[in-house]
């Protein structure tokens, strides 16, 4: 805390793990929770730049919080807190939400299995982020060496980059969501794995990977506003999938019919 109050920082660059406490902050949740000073005015501090180059939180988020005096960290990785209170690191999880992993890994028609991507390329968001997590767990169950038998590619987190490039042969394997995977079924393309349809083991995985999403090192005097900000992003975000739902309805049906052909 700088001056009273709680400071609110994002872990890494993507902007839309902000949305849930900048809508909080717009629509007073905050303020309404009791994050306020006694004379009224706001006892937070929402911080836009991100702490740590992305990939690096692993091992630089304990540090970072501690230089530039952050409370809350937004979207951390699971893996990290474990990582960095194994540690002795004096960070927690306080509050999260599941991953749905809608997204399905599609090849072109000539890759029938994971199998077939040893000496392939495999396209991911970034590296070290949660869809490359998932399928290099994915790619080890089905007997692949991660530093030899594949390429990594980087394509960027936007899925239309994702779609495009296993059109245009820059990798034989790619994240889809379920809409854009039935266009390249449609065109002899393959699913090779779905995170979501795997077993409890994976799903539970699931649910710890965002189980994550603020951590904090928590004493009696930030315990009140720590269960305040908790409070405040659950509402937040419910509020902020019922804009994103309204906006992404009919693709939504579509992923609704798609996900019966992947699973059958």
């Amino acid at each position: 805390m700088l001056d009273g109050k709680l400071r609110i920082a994002p872990t890494c660059y993507h902007m839309l793990h902000q949305v849930p406490v900048r809508a909080a902050h717009e629509m007073n949740f905050f303020y309404d929770e009791g994050l306020k000073t006694a004379d009224g005015s706001l006892a937070y501090e929402l911080l836009t730049d991100s702490m740590v180059p992305f990939g690096l939180e692993k091992l630089g988020i304990s540090q970072a919080m501690k230089e530039k005096s952050v409370d809350i960290a937004l979207d951390v990785q699971s893996r990290t807190i474990f990582y960095q209170r194994a540690r002795g690191a004096d960070l927690y999880i306080i509050a999260g939400w599941r991953n749905q992993h809608t997204n399905v890994w599609v090849g072109p028609p000539h890759i029938k299995s994971l199998q077939d991507l040893k000496g392939k390329r495999v396209g991911i968001s970034d590296f070290n982020s949660i869809r490359h997590w998932a399928i290099q767990i994915q790619l080890v169950k089905a007997g692949l060496n991660l530093e030899k038998d594949v390429e990594w590619v980087r394509l960027g987190v936007n899925s239309q980059l994702h779609k495009d490039a296993i059109r245009a042969g820059r990798v034989e394997c790619a994240p889809v969501p379920p809409w854009y995977a039935e266009d390249l079924i449609a065109e002899g393309c393959n699913v090779l794995v779905s995170p979501a349809d795997q077993c409890a083991i994976w799903k539970r995985c699931r649910f710890l990977s965002t189980v994550e999403r603020a951590v904090s090192k928590i004493c009696s005097k930030k315990k009140r506003s720590s269960a305040s900000l908790t409070m405040t992003s659950r509402q937040s975000r419910t509020w902020s999938r019922r804009i994103w739902s309204t906006r992404r309805l009919k693709n939504c049906a579509r992923a609704k019919s798609s996900t019966k052909n992947f699973s059958a």
